[in-house]
């Protein structure tokens, strides 16, 4: 089983993730919702909303939004934040992107922003977008370009392994990490007209070791290699993989790019 699948791992990480990575994804979710051309009226599908980084953005764009995930601490953020801010037109539900409690064509747009792409079952995930998607509408999907293309990233995960060798092999394999890919498992389940293309941003941290911290908290992975490997091992491999980084780019402030791949497609 993969422990994605899960949303314990997700339930660990949800307010570090909320606070730390929202206003990156919300980057990323303006553009989505640019390509997709969100109109006030429209009704919106967010599935696996996380922090509810699209749904704010198209709410505020006039449309009406159901955002769902199954992990009932990023919709505990998100209820929060809906209360703080006073927003009226999103709804949230704990709900399986693979099994979505919609009838057919309930939705004139649907978006899962770095949601379907880690599914064990990406073609269920796609194919209920598809189902819930009204003829003529827009699915735009989001997944996140390879880490090893990143050097913050690539050398983070090189960290891990040499700190944790006793977890063998780590998969760090991102599925529709880049346009062709994503093209074809999205005309797979049924979209026409496919287009994807790259959009980088970035985010800036007081520190390597800011860096660090700011990933292993908000990391639903590494929260699962964190209770594999028990606190004390933990603390041990937290503190090598910080010398490794801070080695390779000093102690300063670190700008980290991070690039996805936003496939839109029409049913």
């Amino acid at each position: 089983m993969n422990p994605m699948d899960s949303p314990e791992p997700w339930n660990r990480v949800a307010e570090g993730y909320a606070a730390a990575e929202l206003p990156v994804l919300t980057s990323f979710a303006e553009e989505a919702s640019r390509l997709a051309a969100i109109r006030p009226g429209m009704r919106v599908l967010d599935v696996a909303s996380g922090p509810g980084a699209l749904a704010f953005v198209a709410q505020g764009l006039g449309a009406s939004v159901v955002a769902v995930d199954f992990s009932t601490g990023m919709i505990r953020y998100l209820r929060e934040r809906m209360h703080q801010t006073g927003a009226e037109r999103v709804l949230s539900l704990v709900a399986n992107g693979t099994d979505l409690p919609f009838p057919d064509g309930s939705f004139d747009q649907v978006f899962s922003m770095f949601g379907v792409s880690i599914f064990s079952d990406r073609a269920g995930g796609l194919r209920e977008m598809r189902r819930v998607l009204k003829r003529g509408g827009r699915a735009v999907v989001s997944g996140w370009h390879p880490f090893e293309h990143n050097p913050h990233f690539s050398e983070m995960l090189g960290a891990v392994r040499a700190a944790a060798p006793e977890l063998g092999v780590m998969d760090s394999t991102l599925a529709l990490g880049n346009a062709a890919e994503m093209k074809t498992e999205m005309e797979r389940a049924g979209f026409r007209s496919v287009e994807a293309s790259a959009v980088e941003r970035h985010t800036d941290y007081a520190s390597t070791t800011e860096f660090w911290r700011t990933t292993f908290s908000t990391s639903a992975p590494l929260a699962v290699v964190r209770e594999m490997l028990g606190e004390t091992r933990w603390e041990e491999v937290c503190a090598e993989v910080d010398t490794q980084l801070r080695a390779r780019f000093g102690d300063g402030p670190q700008r980290v790019g991070m690039t996805a791949i936003l496939g839109v497609g029409m049913l």
